[in-house]
């Protein structure tokens, strides 16, 4: 007896597009909070728990529409994540309090998206992010003060579609993507622009992203 497709039973729609159970789980830089993305009536959103006790955990967001997609900690133990509105692809950074169970937009910039590109070790009050808020097709590298909001730049972007700062050296990443010349930049090539001569690009497979 041979089985036609009518006899299999369909993969529920759940199963392959639903929310997961917990996701994007990170420890707290002291070793005593667990995070993690997990749905709050029908929308994820990020839990923290005791790392001794998981059930203690409890949602410190209350996002009711597209979800949380990515959350981080600081090394001074700041909860961050980042969210678009209704899926326009403009992301914003918002920090959390953990104890009012409160979110607050440190970017809220009409038109502007944010990623997030370093956390310090060393330079705890602040993050270092990449905005395209100057120039919507290219993103500089600002510092990012959590408590106030205040915003400095650290380099001015006019030749790539990102740019990386190392926390040892300080120095911008020498690999990035040239948006005007439309390549991936090998590093052993690339030089940065103004300071050892000008951009050799080479084109390399691997998708074009932002710089990391």
């Amino acid at each position: 007896m041979t089985s036609t497709a009518a006899d299999i039973p369909l993969i529920p729609r759940e199963h392959l597009f639903g929310n997961p159970q917990r996701t994007a789980v990170h420890i707290s830089p002291d070793g005593r909070s667990l995070s993690w993305l997990a749905p709050v009536n029908g929308v994820l959103n990020i839990w923290v728990a005791p790392i001794d006790d998981l059930t203690r955990a409890r949602a410190v967001t209350s996002d009711t529409k597209r979800g949380i997609p990515a959350h981080g900690w600081t090394y001074d133990g700041q909860l961050f994540y980042q969210q678009d509105v209704d899926g326009n692809e403009d992301f914003h950074l918002y920090v959390v309090d953990l104890d009012a169970g409160t979110a607050r937009n440190l970017t809220p910039f009409k038109g502007v998206t944010v990623h997030v590109e370093r956390v310090s070790k060393i330079v705890r009050d602040r993050i270092l992010v990449a905005m395209n808020q100057r120039d919507p097709k290219y993103f500089d590298l600002h510092t990012l003060n959590l408590a106030t909001g205040e915003l400095v730049l650290v380099e001015q972007n006019t030749d790539f579609a990102g740019l990386s700062r190392t926390e040892t050296t300080g120095r911008t990443s020498p690999h990035a993507w040239q948006a005007t010349a439309r390549t991936w930049c090998s590093s052993a090539m690339q030089k940065a622009r103004g300071r050892n001569g000008p951009a050799l690009p080479r084109p390399m497979r691997g998708h074009p992203g932002r710089a990391t």
